[in-house]
């Protein structure tokens, strides 16, 4: 009875987590892309996942918790940008996608290199930055000026 209230809870976190980070997503105004380093760090989450839930006893409720897992680990890896509320980020310490509200940046920073922009901001959290494509740089300065134009 506890394992099935266990994997219950489990599975509705999951559930909840990914609807969570997918429903942001869609109300992005720009998306940031993906670094090379974040796919690597959800490939091995997903990965260690499968591995999980084959060595833990090879069955049907394993897989599908280790696939709602996945599930949310991913949609808050790749739903990182910019959000009519703030920037969503995806930090390390967990999978739900943070909003950096607009009024707690105290930093904003925007680089351009050969091939794409850079988007550098420090909030409460911290310090983050994320990459976006090299022709979105005058829409993101603008979406920054709208929304914080104290930042620029």
């Amino acid at each position: 009875m506890n394992d099935l209230f266990v994997f219950l809870i489990l599975m509705l976190g999951f559930v909840v987590g990914a609807s969570k980070n997918t429903q942001r997503s869609k109300k992005r105004l720009q998306k940031a892309e993906i670094p090379f380093y974040r796919k690597m760090e959800a490939g091995a989450a997903v990965l260690l996942l499968a591995i999980v839930a084959v060595l833990g006893g090879n069955h049907g409720g394993h897989y599908m918790l280790a696939l709602m897992a996945g599930a949310f680990i991913l949609s808050g890896a790749v739903s990182a940008g910019i959000h009519p509320e703030g920037i969503l980020y995806f930090h390390g310490t967990s999978a739900l996608l943070r909003i950096e509200k607009w009024e707690e940046i105290k930093e904003a920073k925007i680089e351009e290199t050969s091939d794409k922009t850079v988007l550098y901001f420090k909030g409460k959290r911290g310090q983050c930055q994320q990459e976006y494509p090299k022709e979105c740089a005058g829409e993101i300065r603008q979406l920054i000026r709208k929304n914080a134009p104290r930042l620029l």
